[in-house]
This record gives structure tokens, sequence and C-alpha cells, in this order.
């Protein structure tokens, strides 16, 4: 088999791979008889795109870009109604690329609603540097097994001090239904 059949017999086996997964795929020189169901334009690098699978491009949404997080337009009790069920949240404080665990690193757990700004959990490190077990509503896990636009997860905003050091961590965490999701804080001396 020379190198032009093998690169033409990869790029056919991809293409049907990606129809069959329903993502949309680029047409390189492949005529529609080679990837069944699917439509080709006259343009040889036209998107294809499987005719079983027209939805729209949620099936893997990019770092949830299409997901609605409705939070911040609903009301505090909607949010609850909405997310009866729990996740939980650790916090490890450290300093010395992890050598040093932070004992007094104040962390708050909130979220932003249209009534009011909510206050989930405010509490400081101990010894460890660790704060552990924090309990936070959560959505149903059975949205994270069929997609939607309705994320999966919870999101809360997320911050932390500690005396006069700065401290270095991600400005929200998700929280899934029994999940526990560990959030590191680096502070620097």
């Amino acid at each position: 088999m020379d190198r032009n059949d093998f690169k033409n017999m990869v790029e056919k086996y991809k293409n049907e791979l990606m129809k069959m997964a329903g993502l949309n795929v680029k047409a390189q020189g492949i005529s529609e008889t080679e990837v069944p169901g699917a439509k080709i334009s006259e343009n040889k690098d036209a998107e294809i795109k499987s005719e079983e699978n027209k939805q729209e491009d949620t099936l893997f949404p990019e770092d949830s870009v299409n997901a609605i997080d409705e939070s911040e337009s609903n009301t505090y009790q909607d949010f609850m109604d909405k997310n009866k069920e729990y996740g939980y949240l650790k916090v490890q404080a450290f300093a010395a690329s992890q050598a040093l665990p932070i004992e007094g690193v104040k962390v708050v757990v909130s979220k932003k609603f249209s009534d009011t700004d909510k206050i989930f959990f405010e509490g400081i490190t101990d010894e460890s540097g660790i704060i552990d077990d924090i309990k936070l509503p959560a959505p149903s896990k059975e949205l994270s097994e069929h997609p939607s636009e309705i994320l999966p997860y919870s999101n809360y905003n997320f911050s932390s001090q500690y005396e006069q050091a700065e401290t270095d961590n991600a400005r929200s965490v998700q929280i899934f239904q029994g999940i526990k999701t560990i959030q590191p804080i680096r502070v620097i001396l």
C-alpha cells in the first residue's frame, strides 16, 4: 500500500468515526459514497454533518460556553429548588511548592443571585492547611449523563485571604452531586 492510499484510508475511517460520534468533520477529498449518510457540498473542504445527528454542537460543549448558568438571573429560592442534591469541597492551602501547609487561610464560598448575594461557607484552614467536607447544593448527576444546555454542576464564587500574604486560587469552583472537588490555594509568602 502506498503512502497516499494509506493517508486516504486513515482520513476515511477518521471521518466515519467522527460521523458516528455525531461530530462535524472536514471533508478532505472524500466522496459522499465513502461516508454513508453524510452530505458533502461541492467544496472538498466543506463541513460534513451526519444526517442522523443534526443537533447543535452541544454533545461536547467547549468549556460549557453554550451551557446555561441561570443562577445570577434566578432567585436564591429558585436555585435551592433546582439543586436539591449535594456535592463536597475540600480546600488545601500551601506554600513552597506544596511542601508547607498553611494554617489560618480564610475561605469564602458564595454565589450571586438576582435577589441576594449568599455566602454558603466561610471558614479557616486548620494546622494541616485543610478545610474538608464543605457541603454545597448541586444539581442531580443525571444532568451530566445526557447532554443539555443546563450545567450539570453548580458554580460558586471562591475567595481566600491570608494575613499580609497573597493567595492564588481559582475564582470559581464547580460542585457536582456526590463528588468531592479539591480546591488548592497557593499562598505566596
